[in-house]
């Protein structure tokens, strides 16, 4: 088979299209093909062949209006025998191909119909219209694409309505990717969040909990920001001067960052995508070894909590963020015992093993259909 992944808003070495999906198949002695829009060369990296487009502007609406077109391009000219698309805004190719003979599949990330609702820069009456016709867009799509990928079982339930053949494929993690053996008391008095860096992912709460951390103790906070005010907003904040900002990571510095940390930060803000979502840092930071601090939401509590790998606390609460910190950087036994049971939950269940061979099965069977 010849399989090939296009995005336009994705990294080309994205963990859930490229490390997992991508090389998964590449491992298997396929061919694998990714498109991303990044204006960067072309390369050959993990028996994967990454073609960049060429986008001179980072502008969101130059990218909408023009990537498209440049993506379907180089689609076509590699002639694979199924092109698995991975951004909303490529529906439109998608069903181009479609059209053209060529079997697609929708990889839906997010809930988007719900995600647009959550937008700053429309106004809120508008953002609910552009949402209702998204959604009715979808739907028609969906019934078109040979089949559908969600990222959650959740996702997966509202498109199965518009096609049978729709499947869940978590983001859990890989199992030894991010994971070190290090003697516990060898860790540093840290906390660590690794992730985007904006408001509804709690960037605001972490950084105000370094305030009330007890003395000693650091927050690693690494990524990027997406909002100018917000980044200088936040240092800004009395609690800034406990934080460690490491900036965008690679792989290997995220194992390093949760090789000496003793907890990971999961504060998400209860929007329906992360209510009803798997955080794949939350997963990553089981699989590293070392405890969750999560917003208290029932998904995350009946796995953190009742699997004794982690605390849940008020995703608003600075104090009870950094009181949760403190405990289990004062108490390392039981942080070291939560740790070990979150590693084992990621070897037992929560891990891209499972997820990846449900893949293969699922492009099987469009493949010979």
């Amino acid at each position: 088979m010849h399989i090939a992944h296009l995005t336009s808003v994705h990294h080309r070495h994205d963990s859930r299209i490229y490390h997992k999906m991508c090389k998964s198949i590449a491992k298997t002695g396929h061919t694998v093909s990714l498109i991303v829009s990044d204006n960067r060369n072309n390369e050959r990296v993990g028996g994967v062949s990454i073609y960049g487009i060429p986008l001179p502007s980072k502008s969101r609406i130059y990218r909408i209006l023009n990537a498209p077109a440049l993506i379907y391009k180089k689609a076509i000219l590699i002639d694979a025998d199924l092109y698995q698309i991975h951004d909303p805004e490529l529906i439109p190719i998608g069903l181009k191909l479609v059209k053209s003979g060529k079997k697609v599949v929708f990889d839906s990330h997010e809930d988007y119909s719900k995600q647009i609702t959550t937008k700053k820069y429309f106004f809120k009456p508008l953002l609910h219209i552009i949402a209702f016709l998204y959604k009715r867009y979808e739907a028609y799509a969906c019934r078109r694409f040979h089949g559908i990928i969600a990222a959650t079982g959740h996702i997966a339930n509202k498109l199965s309505k518009y096609n049978k053949l729709t499947i869940d494929v978590y983001n859990f993690p890989i199992i030894n990717e991010l994971y070190c053996k290090v003697n516990w008391p060898n860790k540093s008095k840290e906390a660590c969040y690794v992730g985007a860096l904006a408001v509804n992912r709690g960037v605001r709460e972490m950084v105000i909990a370094g305030k009330y951390v007890n003395k000693g103790i650091r927050i690693n906070i690494g990524g990027s920001f997406g909002d100018k005010n917000i980044e200088n907003e936040v240092k800004k904040y009395s609690g800034w001067s406990n934080v460690n900002e490491l900036g965008y990571l690679n792989r290997e510095e995220v194992r390093d960052v949760l090789s000496r940390s003793v907890v990971g930060l999961v504060m998400l803000h209860p929007l329906d995508n992360y209510v009803n979502g798997h955080p794949v840092k939350m997963y990553e930071y089981m699989a590293a070894g070392i405890p969750v601090i999560a917003s208290d939401f029932p998904l995350y509590r009946s796995i953190l909590v009742d699997g004794n790998c982690g605390i849940c606390v008020n995703y608003d609460n600075p104090e009870d963020i950094a009181k949760a910190i403190n405990f289990l950087i004062d108490n390392p036994k039981i942080a070291c015992d939560m740790g070990s049971a979150g590693r084992h939950l990621v070897q037992q269940k929560y891990n891209w093993n499972v997820q990846e061979l449900k893949l293969l099965n699922f492009y099987n069977k469009i493949i010979g259909s």
